[in-house]
């Protein structure tokens, strides 16, 4: 298995493996700070747990000072209890006295509780500035155990040592005991690098991932104990067997596994052991999962003494033999019952002779088409052939009987001249291979991501579309950490909530943004789901991954747009309003003085009409005419202003009376004229009453004012249905237009008539249009020259 590498965050150093212990002499507070800042930096930024044991001349505030400066978010890390930075004499001297043993499980114990929360390992560092001679020889020997408690464990550690007061001896026991020794030397850092223990860590490194490889791979249980029989260490074979995880089955005894009726016989096997020979031969016996069913193995006992030759633990190799007892079992039945078996069994002569069959063999019989006394087909009689001619037992000869498919065992039989087969029926075995082979295509044939972990989130499978999609080999993730993907972009505490959600036995549904092995960034829909065993408890986690980024930079492109388009409509509003404002303002400060203009040329025609020639007068009234003109425009734009303005006020609205009051009032102002309305009954509608008034009275002025012409003028409101909606129409028979102008009707300002021919300030059909839009509807209209024109609109 590939060796974890961590960042030590110091670049004369690089990447190193767990286990890694570093000494550092120094001078200066600046010295420490420049090593162990960016050291603790790296950690934190890596998932791992870290503490800082302080000494002179560096506080525990100066320390935590000296971090913030690097890292602005230090204090989410302590809150969330991430680092711990204490004096040493809260840690080396505890109780006033330095103890090495209590010192070394406290080291080991923070591990445990840092790896139970989640965190990949632990780095630590202590300052020695403390120390007084007296306690040299102590501490030395505090080093050389840590080193060998660190290349067991998850752990980095930095000691700090003052070059002050380090004598020669003191210089040498420190490089003895440290892998790397770093030194600054004229404003420069040196490594100094020990050779000899980087040799013997290798070969114990490469001994060591051999043997543990092997420990956890090996399908044997394997457990150690003391001479008590607590079980103080166990494969995954082991525990797997009983249905516990390592962490519980560390809480019990092997006697509290075993039924009482093998105590006895137990004991007095380890009394045995011990006494004589060291270990036993392979005996079997009974455990109890912990589902409480039992089951047989057979198992081997070695003892452990310690250095003065006195047992001290047991350990042992377990295997699991219910299979092999099973298997006995059938092959006693079969060679005793053969007539009372369910699977075939078959006697052959050695010329093919068929000599017997019991029931079940009849049946292959009848599908052969042969019977007792009869040869066999050619197909089998080549395999006998092969049997007689090896004397060896032949497997897996698969063959069908209906629906059901029979796995053959030809055996010779000793100094006889003919061999037995032996059927079994294997049809669920197939069909469990084949539902195999179909998940397993599935699994690696998926267009998703999948990983599966196991319950310390190292990987043990990827499927082929991870190694696509990240770039990452099978062989260069297993073994490791998913962590490897982070890009630093997801919060930490997502990845907090995730395990703590399927380490819980639920199922985690989430979004990450990852890194490649080429550092690109990508998004991925995660689905993460806790594998459980038969008795309940989590084997595995299996993470299903689907590549979103193309719909993240969808959704990011679309946000824009409509950030874009908000930022238009909100532009375009407020011009609008401001437009309208002015034109407002403008109209209404403009009807003063055209008020003025008239007024006085009245009064000059009036007062001075016998003074002023004709051509004088004629001025005058073409003063007035036009001033009453942009009176009218001014107006009719006031209006227009207004209609966007008002408050809209939704009611019940009768437009069949309406249209026949606003009829009933043009017939009054010209009774000379001989019109024809048509208005449909119990039309109604729903919007604000004035509104509709004003643009009803606009289409009926408008269709009035272009009908003057017509011999028999007619004038119709009715109503159809399009596309199952109701349509209001206005339609005249009067001078209509040519419908290439269609696209000018509506705007402000645009006659399709000269004002010789109809009057009119070009504002009318605008205003209606805003209406009917302010309402929701639509407007259009359809006409012909001099065939009249038609006016649909819908109020929803």
């Amino acid at each position: 298995m590939a060796k974890i590498m961590r960042k030590t965050g110091i670049d004369i150093i690089g990447d190193t493996p767990w286990g890694t212990h570093l000494s550092q002499f120094y001078q200066t507070r600046e010295d420490l700070i420049d090593i162990l800042v960016p050291y603790f930096k790296a950690g934190l930024e890596n998932n791992e747990f870290c503490m800082w044991i302080t000494s002179e001349p560096l506080t525990v505030e100066e320390a935590k000072s000296a971090m913030k400066k690097i890292l602005p978010d230090f204090e989410h890390y302590i809150v969330k209890k991430q680092i711990e930075i204490i004096p040493y004499t809260e840690w080396y001297l505890k109780d006033g006295i330095f103890n090495l043993q209590e010192v070394l499980n406290g080291w080991v114990d923070k591990l445990n509780q840092a790896v139970t929360k989640g965190y990949d390992g632990m780095r630590i560092t202590g300052n020695t500035a403390w120390l007084e001679k007296k306690d040299w020889k102590s501490f030395a020997d505090y080093e050389e155990a840590i080193d060998n408690v660190l290349s067991y464990y998850p752990m980095m550690a930095i000691c700090s040592y003052s070059l002050d007061k380090c004598r020669a001896y003191e210089i040498i026991d420190v490089v003895r005991n440290h892998q790397f020794a770093l030194i600054k030397r004229e404003g420069k850092l040196e490594l100094i690098q020990n050779i000899e223990k980087k040799r013997i860590r290798e070969a114990l490194q490469k001994s060591e991932e051999k043997y543990r490889t092997l420990y956890e791979t090996i399908k044997d249980g394997i457990v150690a104990t003391d001479m008590d029989g607590h079980i103080l260490e166990c494969n995954e074979a082991y525990a797997g067997m009983l249905g516990y995880s390592k962490e519980e089955i560390k809480k019990l005894t092997y006697q509290q596994l075993t039924p009482e009726k093998w105590h006895q016989m137990e004991a007095e096997k380890v009394k045995e052991l011990i006494v004589e020979r060291n270990y036993t031969d392979e005996y079997e016996k009974e455990y109890i999962r912990k589902n409480g069913t039992v089951f047989p193995i057979s198992i081997r006992v070695w003892v452990i003494r310690d250095e003065n030759g006195k047992p001290k633990g047991t350990w042992g190799i377990v295997r699991d033999i219910t299979k092999s007892r099973q298997a006995e079992e059938e092959i006693k039945n079969t060679a005793k019952f053969p007539s009372e078996n369910p699977y075939p069994v078959l006697r052959i002569a050695q010329d093919g002779t068929i000599l017997y069959a019991n029931p079940s063999g009849k049946f292959f019989l009848h599908e052969w088409n042969c019977e007792v006394g009869q040869c066999i087909p050619d197909f089998l009689y080549q395999f006998i052939t092969h049997a007689f001619h090896t004397k060896a037992i032949k497997k897996g000869i698969e063959m069908n009987h209906g629906d059901r498919i029979f796995s053959f065992t030809i055996v010779p039989v000793k100094d006889t001249s003919y061999v037995n087969l032996y059927g079994v029926d294997i049809t669920e075995r197939k069909q469990m291979e084949e539902g195999l082979r179909k998940l397993s295509n599935a699994v690696e044939q998926n267009p998703c991501s999948i990983i599966i972990t196991n319950t310390r989130g190292e990987i043990e499978y990827v499927n082929s579309k991870f190694v696509q999609l990240t770039g990452y080999t099978f062989d260069e993730v297993v073994g490791k950490n998913p962590h490897i993907l982070k890009s630093g972009k997801t919060p930490i505490e997502a990845y907090e909530q995730l395990w703590a959600v399927i380490t819980s036995g639920n199922i985690w549904h989430g979004e990450f943004v990852n890194k490649k092995k080429n550092g690109e960034l990508y998004w991925e829909s995660v689905s993460i789901s806790p594998i459980k065993k038969a008795d309940g408890t989590i084997a595995h986690f299996v993470a299903i991954k689907e590549d979103i980024t193309e719909q993240k930079q969808f959704e990011n492109e679309l946000r824009k747009q409509r950030d874009q388009l908000e930022y238009l409509t909100t532009q375009l509003t407020a011009a609008n309003k401001e437009l309208e404002a002015f034109c407002y303002s403008v109209s209404h400060d403009l009807r003063a003085p055209l008020r003025g203009i008239d007024g006085f040329s009245k009064a000059l025609i009036e007062d001075y009409t016998d003074t002023l020639d004709e051509q004088g007068k004629n001025y005058l009234h073409r003063i007035r005419v036009a001033s009453q003109r942009m009176g009218q425009l001014i107006n009719d734009l006031l209006n227009l202003s207004r209609i966007t303005r008002s408050e809209m006020r939704r009611k019940e609205v009768d437009l069949s009376a309406m249209v026949k009051t606003l009829a009933l009032e043009l017939r009054e102002k010209q009774p000379e004229r001989r019109i024809e309305f048509i208005v449909a009954d119990e039309l109604i509608a729903n919007g604000d009453p004035q509104l509709l008034r004003i643009a009803m009275e606009n289409l009926l002025n408008n269709a009035w004012k272009f009908t003057k012409t017509c011999m028999h003028a007619k004038i119709e409101f009715g109503f159809t249905r399009r596309n199952g909606n109701l349509v209001y129409f206005i339609r005249d028979n009067g001078a209509g237009f040519d419908m290439a102008y269609i696209d000018k009707l509506f705007a402000a300002f645009q006659r399709l008539h000269s004002s010789s021919e109809f009057e009119g300030t070009g504002i009318g059909l605008a205003t209606v249009q805003r209406i009917i839009h302010r309402h929701g509807g639509q407007i259009w209209a359809e006409g012909e020259v001099n065939k009249g024109a038609t006016f649909y609109f819908t109020l929803p």
